[in-house]
C-alpha cells in the first residue's frame, strides 16, 4: 500500500477547501461508497490490482489506485480530443475527482479570478 494521493497534496482540492466551491451538477447521479487500494503497480499492475482483490486498476501519476468495479463510476463521459474520457476518477483516499469536460487556458499575462459567488465583486 502507498499512500501518494493525499488530498493536501492535490491543489484544486486545497483551493476548494479554502474557498468554497457551488458548481451545479450537469446531471442527476447516485454515488455509492467506493472502497480503494492505492498500490505501487510496478511492472505488472493487473497484479497488483489482483493482489489488492479488486476488479480495476486506475493509474494516477506516481501510482495507481485499486477498486471494485462500480457502474456509477463508468456512467458518464465527455469526449475529448485524445477520445472518450470518464466524467468520475477514483482519486485516492476514499474521493472521487469530477471531472466537467472543460478547463480554463489562460493566456500568459492573464489571470483566473476565483471568488465565491455571495462575496464577488458588483457586476461579476
Amino acid at each position: 500500500m502507498r499512500a501518494e494521493r493525499r488530498p493536501e497534496h492535490c491543489a484544486p482540492w486545497v483551493m476548494g477547501q479554502e474557498l468554497g466551491w457551488r458548481i451545479p451538477s450537469p446531471i442527476d447521479v447516485t454515488l455509492s461508497p467506493l472502497e480503494q487500494t492505492e498500490i505501487d503497480p510496478g511492472d505488472d499492475p493487473r497484479a497488483a490490482a489482483q493482489a489488492a482483490a479488486r476488479g480495476e486498476l486506475w493509474t494516477r501519476e506516481r501510482s495507481a489506485l485499486a477498486v471494485d468495479r462500480t457502474n456509477w463510476l463508468h456512467l458518464y463521459q465527455f469526449r475529448t480530443e485524445a477520445g472518450w474520457e470518464n466524467m468520475f476518477l477514483p482519486n485516492g483516499a476514499g474521493s472521487i475527482e469530477w471531472h466537467l469536460g472543460w478547463n480554463a487556458e489562460i493566456p500568459k499575462g492573464y489571470f483566473l479570478l476565483v471568488t465565491p459567488l455571495e462575496s464577488g465583486p458588483e457586476g461579476l
